[in-house]
């Protein structure tokens, strides 16, 4: 997956909090990730320069961090990791908004970031739920809130203060009105209790 740090952060820091006897795997295509994300390997995580699916290794628990917005079949991709894990956590940037449409800013998002898909907070649920999952659990998540202007300056940092007022009536609110926000989502293949 990509992301704002290392590929592999994810997978390393669960790792580190797992039992000693947990194996962990990551998984990228590009060999440039992989070759970051192997400074980051350890007698119980190991990285693969290799397609995910290609294999027929079952997990546990399979980690999809910023990695759905990037598939161009995203619910063939998210059903044919049914039968290889219990649990799904996955982390989709809700890049479509009031403002973003406003804006018209897609055509940006796809080029620098290479997403081929947008979701709000219920399209991104409802494609989970779509591919075969029960969603147990979600949050959403503040990266630009988090970031703050440390990455845009000061049109972000109006933004955010819209988005801390907005957040004290409904987060959902300040997702759907001002972006800005992803969700983090626990799904099982649905069926299971």
């Amino acid at each position: 997956g990509t992301g704002r740090r290392n590929c592999g952060w994810a997978v390393a820091e669960l790792s580190r909090s797992l039992p000693a006897m947990t194996a962990a795997d990551g998984y990228d295509i590009s060999p440039v990730a992989i070759a970051r994300a192997k400074m980051l390997e350890s007698d119980r995580l190991c990285f693969h320069c290799a397609d995910f699916l290609s294999g027929d290794h079952k997990y546990d628990l399979v980690l999809l961090i910023d990695v759905v917005e990037h598939v161009e079949d995203y619910i063939g991709f998210l059903r044919s990791i049914r039968n290889r894990a219990k649990h799904i956590i996955v982390h989709l940037p809700l890049e479509m908004h009031a403002l973003a449409v406003l804006r018209d800013s897609f055509g940006s998002a796809r080029e620098k970031l290479g997403h081929l898909h947008y979701f709000t907070l219920s399209t991104g649920l409802a494609s989970v739920k779509d591919a075969g999952y029960h969603v147990r659990d979600y949050t959403l998540t503040r990266g630009t809130l988090e970031l703050g202007s440390a990455r845009k300056g000061l049109r972000t940092d109006v933004a955010n203060g819209l988005r801390r007022i907005l957040e004290l009536f409904s987060t959902e609110a300040a997702a759907r009105v001002l972006g800005g926000y992803s969700v983090l989502l626990l799904a099982e293949p649905a069926g299971v209790e």
